[in-house]
């Protein structure tokens, strides 16, 4: 470029744009469709210290392997807790800045494309293009504000866990950036910069396995690296390191999803599969074009006939698309490169080889977008060029450049409209459930767990039981039936409960969580011999449920085997680390062998953890109490009442203490407190002072 500063102001104001057109989404919360795992359920991030990297970079029981985007969670937690506008404006910013990088991209892509042998523009334009920098900073202005303003890309920003588009594409696109510096300078340290920040986008998500044929990709166009079969098995030699770390990760990831049951059960065949992904390609691209009644889930079709016309007909428009490009190959690379700069990126999502439960989102198209975009920013670029150099074409220039930027308004319009949509886990599913065609019981699981989250459990239930009845064929049954145990659980009718989770468990004996719940359920009925063998048979299928151990541990503790639910509270702990209960829990069962320094240890450990956990503070002061350090004790209680007046127990056993020193008025006070709360205890505890 003639004016080196100018794609940077450009990115710069393009990319302050997109931040201010998704600063709506600053007021959303978050939405019951995986931010539950990733973020305000996740105890794992609660607490940033070894422990959680160990978790963040071993673990794949939540989600893929994912430790960059954990640890970006991880620091949210510490800057924001749970509140989701600092989560939202994490993911904004990201956003953003992939968008600067974008504009950035597209100009040194421009820059590269202008060698002897690149017909990316005729040679009347070259001239014009060497006199001013119109072109480069037109074609990448465009290519940016599509990227940046486009509804196809809310799904990945105004989703708190979309985070991992987000953070894997600026690594990817800055390790392309990397890589264009090692061919211009031939320099090993932007080689292994390019390699380092390729791990650092697998480390984010793994779909930037893609990111080798990418950088072949660009060796053959624009950088113009491969003119023999020599010099393409240099640049594949290249790449080894590249696709070795590539392979490595996605045996992981395959065997991960394998072991972890998240791929749904397919007796499709590769025929009916292969179908379903042209379908994908087709509406992909009539939604860059037509991006209207965007849906964020897209469940997989049930019924698959590859040779009926509507199939077909997926498969004629991306043949005809594929033979356009190859025919113009000879004269314009760049669409064909385009098109391989759409489909490279979605290789790992098209469901060939394995079969999901949505079969397209929009989220997949975060970085499959760029070619389409690339290739409209360029054409948009070599229009107005040609358009600007004829003295008739003047006013359609003018013109041109009015629709240009309604367009762009009303992108912008129809991002802040599809941002709304993920103003919570129920305008969400409503949109879902009102817009799909067929939405399939996990709409309805889903929108009925958002309404048991803003308290309306009758509308839960309603959901819960339609997603039953849609799914009496569907591997969302057990899920269904357990989610409604739960509901009943919450309603004290556990004995309906634990006919769910049966129900559950007959038709999939595979599924841990209808197990761990049917535990806790016979827990709380005192069944506790039956509650220890389904929280074993939860453990034998999912080593890594923390929950099921405390579960257990209950049971045993209950039962007068302490020592057993002291090693099961300690595998949890050693399991999760963050989680506060779970050394209230190990703290009572010590406490109960009359273990009390120990307990203490794990009561504090659970104060720091959980610093307004009320039941932490009056354990602890129990514990004090046996100890004879009745003032120590008293400040505990002092300090759960202050966290909940209302808590019975604390009065009840600051009560106790001040009895014994003396303080009888205020004692009398405090079992007086007990009794209005409705506890009987304090009510004799009253009777039984006032008699002494």
């Amino acid at each position: 470029m003639n004016k080196r500063p100018h794609p940077y102001y450009l990115a710069g104001i393009i990319s302050v744009l997109t931040l201010l057109i998704y600063l709506p989404s600053l007021s959303n919360d978050f939405v019951v469709w995986d931010d539950e795992y990733n973020v305000y359920n996740n105890i794992h991030i609660r607490l940033f210290d070894m422990g959680f990297v160990k978790w963040a970079f071993t673990d794949i029981s939540l989600s893929y392997w994912q430790p960059m985007t954990w640890i970006s969670y991880a620091a949210d937690y510490a800057l924001w807790g749970l509140n989701p506008f600092g989560y939202h404006l994490t993911n904004i910013i990201l956003h953003a800045s992939v968008t600067f990088i974008i504009v950035i991209l597209t100009a040194r892509l421009v820059e590269a494309g202008k060698g002897p042998s690149e017909v990316l523009l005729h040679s009347e334009d070259r001239v014009a293009m060497d006199t001013d920098s119109q072109f480069t900073l037109i074609a990448a202005a465009v290519t940016g504000s599509l990227f940046g303003l486009h509804p196809l890309h809310v799904e990945s920003t105004a989703w708190v866990s979309g985070r991992t588009d987000l953070l894997c594409s600026v690594f990817f696109l800055a390790g392309i950036l990397s890589y264009m510096s090692y061919v211009s300078y031939k320099t090993y340290k932007a080689y292994f910069l390019t390699l380092f920040i390729f791990m650092l986008a697998l480390a984010s998500k793994p779909t930037a396995v893609v990111l080798p044929a990418a950088l072949l990709l660009l060796d053959w166009y624009p950088l113009q690296r491969i003119s023999s079969w020599s010099s393409f098995r240099a640049v594949c030699i290249e790449k080894f390191p590249f696709a070795a770390v590539g392979l490595v990760l996605s045996t992981a990831v395959f065997w991960g999803e394998k072991v972890h049951g998240r791929m749904a059960p397919s007796g499709i065949s590769f025929a009916a599969r292969s179908m379903v992904a042209l379908k994908a390609l087709t509406i992909y691209l009539q939604q860059i074009v037509f991006p209207l009644n965007l849906l964020p889930f897209h469940p997989y079709p049930e019924t698959i006939t590859p040779l009926s016309l509507e199939y077909l007909g997926y498969a004629t428009l991306v043949a005809a698309v594929t033979t356009a490009c190859l025919l113009a190959l000879k004269k314009r690379k760049i669409f064909f490169a385009a098109w391989l700069c759409f489909l490279i990126p979605l290789l790992p999502v098209v469901d060939i080889v394995a079969v999901r439960e949505v079969y397209m989102a929009d989220r997949y198209m975060y970085l499959p977008a760029l070619g389409p975009f690339l290739l409209i920013g360029t054409g948009a670029a070599r229009l107005w060029i040609r358009a600007e150099r004829m003295q008739q074409m003047r006013n359609a220039v003018k013109i041109g450049g009015v629709i240009v930027v309604c367009l762009f308004i009303a992108f912008s319009y129809l991002t802040v409209k599809q941002i709304a949509i993920w103003k919570n886990g129920v305008t969400l599913w409503n949109a879902v459930i009102a817009n799909a065609s067929s939405p399939g019981p996990t709409a309805y699981i889903n929108r009925g767990l958002a309404f048991k989250a803003a308290g309306k459990p009758d509308l839960a239930f309603d959901d819960i039981n339609t997603a039953i009845t849609l799914s009496a064929a569907r591997f969302q049954a057990p899920m269904a039936y357990t989610y409604r145990g739960i509901l009943y659980k919450d309603k004290g009718r556990l004995d309906l409960a634990i006919e769910d989770y049966t129900r559950a468990v007959s038709i999939n004996p595979g599924y841990a969580d209808a197990y761990a719940n049917r535990g806790i359920a016979f827990n709380a009925t005192g069944q506790f011999d039956r509650a220890i063998a389904d929280f074993d048979r939860a453990i034998s299928l999912d080593p890594g449920q923390y929950q099921s151990y405390i579960g257990r541990g209950t049971a045993y503790k209950e039962t007068g085997r302490q020592g057993k639910a002291i090693e099961d509270y300690t595998a949890a702990i050693s399991l999760n680390p963050g989680n506060a209960d779970a050394y209230i829990y190990r703290g009572i069962a010590y406490k109960e062998i009359g273990q009390f320094p120990r307990a203490l240890e794990d009561y504090g450990t659970a104060i720091r953890l959980n610093p307004a956990s009320v039941e932490a503070y009056n354990d602890r002061g129990v514990a004090h109490k046996h100890m004879g350090q009745l003032d120590m004790a008293v400040a505990d209680y002092d300090r759960a009442l202050a966290l909940n007046q209302a808590f019975a127990p604390a009065y009840m056993n600051r009560g106790a203490v001040l009895a014994v020193t003396g303080r009888g008025e205020d004692a009398a006070r405090d079992f007086q407190k007990a009794c209005d709360l409705g506890t009987e205890a304090g009510c004799d505890a009253l009777r039984g002072h006032m008699k002494r």
